[in-house]
């Protein structure tokens, strides 16, 4: 059966709420609060940290497995005073005196939104410091 432009839309708003329920459930259980730097410039924000592993062929068949800590993020968060700006690979997350950069991993981009609606992005970072 044939769906109309109406009921497509009403299934696209459920499953754009569903999903926005789910990761603010996840950042309101276990959420931390954390800077986010680009430069000078930073944000105090509230994120939700997540562990992942990628696996990577380096073109010459061999292997190699990351672990990495991502961040789920509110993007409208991401705003140091002149509006809402995506994240770049270079920028910096500071949590309880741990440094993570905005990096790519492999053929993926730094960061990718978690919804159809743009309101969440998941940013790939790695530990670079310790402060």
């Amino acid at each position: 059966a044939a769906t109309t432009p109406a009921l497509r839309s009403n299934w696209r708003c459920m499953f754009d709420s569903t999903i926005a329920g789910a990761i603010n459930a996840a950042r309101s259980s276990r959420g931390v609060s954390v800077t986010y730097w680009r430069g000078d410039l930073s944000v105090p924000i509230t994120v939700t940290p997540a562990e992942d592993r990628y696996d990577a062929d380096d073109g010459d068949g061999l292997r190699t497995t990351m672990f990495v800590r991502d961040y789920l993020i509110l993007a409208s968060d991401l705003d140091f005073g002149q509006g809402v700006v995506p994240p770049e690979r270079g920028d910096q997350i500071k949590q309880s005196g741990e440094v993570y950069e905005v990096v790519s991993l492999a053929a993926e981009p730094a960061w990718r939104y978690m919804d159809p609606g743009h309101q969440w992005v998941r940013v790939h970072t790695k530990k670079v410091d310790t402060e």
